[in-house]
């Protein structure tokens, strides 16, 4: 064990003993949960994508994550407080003397109103899915803007990470892998010259990165994202499209195809109407997201304690769902026509989710076309 691995284990002992005190341990992070309020303290540890080994480092990362998330969950967001040695030797948070660890300072939230929980209780409420489309889409349109070269030539590189990820304990058929790769590069080099152009207008951004449902909870009825990748901003600058693809396809996963194409038309209705021509590039983008939360799902299992027949179920969903997108069928195109208010668009929201391919079809409306070629929100009178 290293110094501050030591000096760690001190810390969680000294804060755990208080009554009510509730531990919670990842692979990069431990959460104390104490009442309203929650301590989440970087573990000393360093990976490729990642590295708290030093004191300065874990640091600058609660720094870090309090500027990204703040901004989208202010309600559960508020400072970095440094946890101190006093002079007795007794371990304080926020105390007078030397800092040897630092938290981010946390609300506490209802676990269970997070959307994965939410999600398995029933379908998802008419007016939910469009909030959570409109707070994807607010924090893209705060999202600073960057360069896509990177991002674009680091697809492959996803790619075949996912095959290496999905190989390990010989879970999956090696000739499953091998083919959802193969279809994967296919499908890259399908869309790539549009993902260049989409990087030219300034469609890659820093975004939240990892947009499942554990990560958007529900505050006051509404939708909040939060825990968003502090810790590699080459991870989180991605297409925003992809950053929706995350919780599009974990609606999927869940059951949610209604509230999956309620969320995606909810989005195209405020995005820009280049959009639509990426909507290629979803398959993919779905595909490669389902395929990094089956490896998710296998590195549990490695841990102690771990839900086995659970861990490795949710796997096989995962796996088995990429495996379905990166093979949409030929879409169509349904038309709708009749008289105003005969009920064209209610007919045609309850067709869509179930209009291949996953997850269904895009909503023309003549009237919301009409004002986007005026520039004019889809809300506002002509």
């Amino acid at each position: 064990m290293t110094d501050d691995s030591a000096t760690q284990e001190r810390v969680f002992q000294a804060l755990s003993v208080h009554p009510g005190v509730k531990r919670i341990d990842t692979h990069a992070a431990s959460v104390l949960l104490d009442g309203t309020r929650a301590l989440k303290i970087k573990r000393a540890v360093k990976f490729p994508f990642l590295d708290y080994s030093t004191l300065e480092k874990r640091e600058a990362a609660c720094e870090e994550e309090i500027r990204i998330n703040r901004p989208l969950a202010p309600q559960i967001y508020h400072r970095v407080v440094a946890i101190t040695e006093e002079p007795d030797g007794s371990i304080e948070i926020d105390g007078l003397g030397r800092p040897i660890e630092y938290a981010v300072d946390m609300s506490r939230f209802d676990e269970n109103r997070t959307l994965d929980h939410v999600a398995k209780a029933g379908p998802l409420d008419a007016e939910l899915a469009p909030a959570i489309a409109d707070a994807i889409a607010a924090s893209h349109a705060r999202a600073p803007v960057a360069d896509g070269v990177a991002w674009i030539a680091s697809i492959p590189a996803l790619i075949a990470g996912n095959s290496t990820g999905l190989r390990n304990g010989d879970h999956f058929e090696a000739a499953l892998i091998e083919q959802l790769c193969e279809a994967s590069h296919q499908a890259f080099l399908h869309v790539r010259a549009t993902l260049e152009e989409r990087a030219r207008h300034g469609f890659v951004r820093r975004c939240h990165g990892d947009l499942h449902l554990a990560n958007i909870v529900l505050i006051d009825r509404q939708p909040v994202l939060f825990d968003a990748i502090e810790f590699n901003a080459q991870m989180a600058t991605v297409d925003v499209l992809y950053d929706l693809a995350f919780t599009l396809m974990d609606l999927l996963r869940h059951d949610q195809p209604v509230a999956a194409n309620a969320v995606l038309n909810q989005y195209l209705m405020t995005a820009p109407v280049e959009t639509l021509d990426a909507l290629a590039a979803l398959p993919l983008f779905m595909s490669i997201r389902a395929a990094i939360r089956a490896q998710v799902a296998l590195a549990r299992l490695r841990r102690p304690a771990a839900d086995g027949p659970g861990t490795l179920d949710e796997a096989r969903r995962y796996f088995e769902l990429a495996r379905a997108l990166i093979h949409p069928p030929t879409p169509r195109l349904i038309a709708v026509g009749g008289l105003s208010g005969t009920g064209k668009s209610v007919l045609a929201r309850a067709l869509a989710p179930a209009v291949a391919p996953q997850p269904g079809a895009v909503v023309l409306r003549s009237d919301v076309i009409r004002k986007q070629l005026f520039q004019v929100g889809h809300t506002e009178r002509l």
